[in-house]
C-alpha cells in the first residue's frame, strides 16, 4: 500500500471515530436524564456548547496544521474525543461543560486536517506522499 492511501485510510478511520464519539452523547441522553435527574434541556445546551467550541478549534486550527501535519493533529483530535468522554465522568456541570468543550473543541481540527490530506493528495499528484503541509511540499 502507499503512504498516501495509508494515510486516508487512517483518516476515514479517525473520522468514524470521531463522529461516534460526538454523536454518543445523544444516543445516550435519554439514559443519563433518567440517571442523572436533569432537565432535557440539558442536551441541547450540551449540543450548543460543543458546536461553539468546535467553530473555535476549527478557526485556530490551520497553523497547527500546517506546523505539526495532518495525520499528527488529527491522532490529536481522536485523543481529544476520547478525553472528553472520560472528563464527563466527573460528573455535574463541570464534567458537562468540560465534556463538551474538551471533547469537540479540539477534536473539530480534524476537518481540516482532512481537506488539507486530500488537498495534498490532489494537488501534488501524491509523488511523495507526504502529508504534512509543510514548504518542501507546497
Amino acid at each position: 500500500m502507499t503512504r498516501m492511501l495509508i494515510a486516508v485510510v487512517a483518516m476515514f478511520l479517525q473520522q468514524t471515530c470521531g463522529s461516534v464519539g460526538r454523536v454518543l452523547p445523544a444516543v445516550l441522553a435519554p439514559l443519563i436524564i433518567v440517571e442523572l435527574r436533569a432537565d432535557p434541556s440539558w442536551v441541547g445546551v450540551y449540543f450548543g456548547l460543543t458546536a461553539i467550541a468546535a467553530l473555535i478549534g476549527q478557526l485556530g486550527s490551520g497553523g497547527f496544521i500546517i506546523r505539526h501535519g495532518a495525520i499528527r493533529m488529527s491522532q490529536i483530535a481522536l485523543l481529544s474525543t476520547g478525553g472528553g468522554m472520560a472528563v464527563a465522568i466527573i460528573g455535574g456541570a463541570a464534567g458537562f461543560v468540560l465534556s463538551a468543550l474538551v471533547g469537540n473543541g479540539i477534536a473539530a481540527v480534524a476537518t481540516g486536517c482532512d481537506s488539507t490530506l486530500w488537498g495534498v493528495s490532489w494537488r501534488f499528484g501524491n509523488r511523495e506522499g507526504s502529508t504534512h503541509g509543510d514548504s518542501e511540499t507546497q
